[in-house]
């Protein structure tokens, strides 16, 4: 076969135009590929907070000073505390919360609460009431409630 003068470059012209046209595509799905797996701190809160209500539901001897909520759990004696730049749960080293710049504990009308700092700002959480039947610790959709941010709380 003999190649006839300029049909290498309409075929190279041909093939870079099929690469424009998909170009536009494959930047428009990497990009909302990015957005799919970016992390959300505050939906991991939540998550991580639920989960230590729960824990805290079926608990005992619920003791809060400002800066560790101890409690006795399946007989075991665990604390909640800020350790480096966590909220994390010992024994072991179970984070709750990451990344968080300072964490404590208070309580208000009988219920134990948790206020976090991050990036300078203060969220706070109910975790546990001792009443019987309270169930204002969970919205409708199941994730705990009250997750404020409140920059002017705690001297911050």
């Amino acid at each position: 076969m003999r190649y006839r003068s300029g049909s290498l470059t309409a075929e190279a012209l041909a093939s870079l135009f099929a690469a424009a046209l998909f170009l536009p595509l494959c930047a428009a799905l990497c990009r909302i590929s990015a957005d799919m797996v970016r992390f959300d701190a505050q939906l991991q809160d939540a998550l991580a907070l639920q989960q230590l209500q729960r824990i805290l539901m079926i608990s005992y001897d619920l003791q809060a000073d400002e800066r560790v909520l101890a409690f006795t759990h399946q007989g075991m004696e665990k604390r909640l505390s800020q350790v480096n730049d966590h909220v994390i749960l010992q024994p072991g080293t179970q984070i709750i919360l990451a990344d968080t710049e300072d964490a404590g504990f208070y309580t208000e009308e009988g219920c134990i609460c948790l206020w976090y700092q991050r990036k300078d700002i203060t969220y706070e959480t109910m975790l546990f009431c001792g009443e019987e039947g309270n169930t204002e610790r969970m919205d409708d959709s199941g994730l705990p409630a009250g997750i404020d941010a409140v920059n002017d709380r705690h001297g911050q």
